[in-house]
């Protein structure tokens, strides 16, 4: 069999997709993490609609207002994101036998 007749296209796109892949992935966490230090914000509003519970029709429609915690959410994020990547970059390293 010669080159010509293997089918290379889903290992081109398997190259693609490794960026998803754990432990692949780490690098594009942490540029994730610095675009969202950029990245749009929530409105901190939720609509809740809820048709029902169950067998039984209900009609509930709600709104849960978040946004007097705009400044300390805005900031907990970031540092929940920092943190999580951070962990995860150590473990990684730790998995695979670095000395941490």
């Amino acid at each position: 069999m010669d080159d010509s007749e293997l089918d290379w296209e889903p290992l081109k796109q398997g190259l693609g997709s490794l960026t998803k892949k754990f432990p692949f992935s780490l690098p594009w966490d942490v540029s994730e993490l610095i675009n969202q230090f950029q990245g749009a914000e929530w409105d901190g509003i939720i609509d809740i609609n809820i048709d029902k519970v169950g067998t039984f029709p209900v009609e509930w429609h709600f709104c849960l207002d978040f946004s007097m915690f705009d400044d300390i959410r805005v900031i907990a994020k970031k540092i929940e994101l920092l943190f999580f990547d951070i962990g995860l970059i150590y473990g990684t390293r730790r998995l695979m036998g670095g000395g941490v």
